[in-house]
């Protein structure tokens, strides 16, 4: 009896500690191919064939983004030691401010600014949308502030050229909004 218990106690806990890690992980692939799926609108990308009906039926624009908000948001409440919560909590900081949720918003990103652990490029994304947040917030000083933080930080390494264009770009337009906002002021 001593051995059976031992030996369940011995491998069972592995098992239930190895659940969570699979448990983010799953959510953190299907958030990120909901957001695939969001941005390209390619449903290949999806897992399961129940994913796949479901955002070929839903009638709702937003339903991939929606789908990938929750995954994301779930990884931040739930799973504060993965290695996918800081991605997390800068999708969940951006997906908010795309909702104008920007108390939230910015409470999320500036997480991620703060954090060291967080992957260069996400901190540069969380700037750029702190600075977007504070344009829209008409504080103009503060949005200055953050592109100084994104111009004086060490380059970001992207992926491809693309993203690289997409990022010069949207510095752009930002210091472009800033600067119309600063000639209103």
């Amino acid at each position: 009896m001593k051995v059976l218990l031992y030996s369940l106690l011995f491998f069972s806990l592995p098992l239930f500690a190895q659940t969570k890690t699979a448990i983010d992980i799953k959510l953190y692939n299907d958030a990120n191919a909901f957001y695939q799926v969001y941005n390209s609108g390619d449903v290949n990308v999806l897992t399961s064939e129940a994913d796949i009906n479901a955002v070929r039926n839903s009638t709702d624009d937003e339903y991939c983004l929606k789908r990938a908000f929750e995954n994301f948001k779930k990884i931040v409440e739930e799973y504060p030691y993965s290695e996918y919560y800081l991605t997390s909590l800068y999708y969940v900081g951006h997906f908010e401010f795309g909702e104008l949720k920007l108390a939230e918003s910015k409470k999320h990103l500036l997480e991620v600014i703060e954090s060291d652990q967080s992957n260069g490029y996400y901190i540069r994304q969380a700037f750029l949308d702190l600075a977007d947040i504070a344009i829209e917030e008409k504080d103009y000083i503060l949005a200055q502030k953050y592109i100084a933080n994104i111009e004086n930080s060490t380059p970001t390494r992207f992926w491809c050229g693309v993203a690289r264009n997409q990022d010069e770009h949207r510095v752009k337009f930002i210091k472009e909004r800033l600067a119309t906002g600063l000639i209103r002021k």
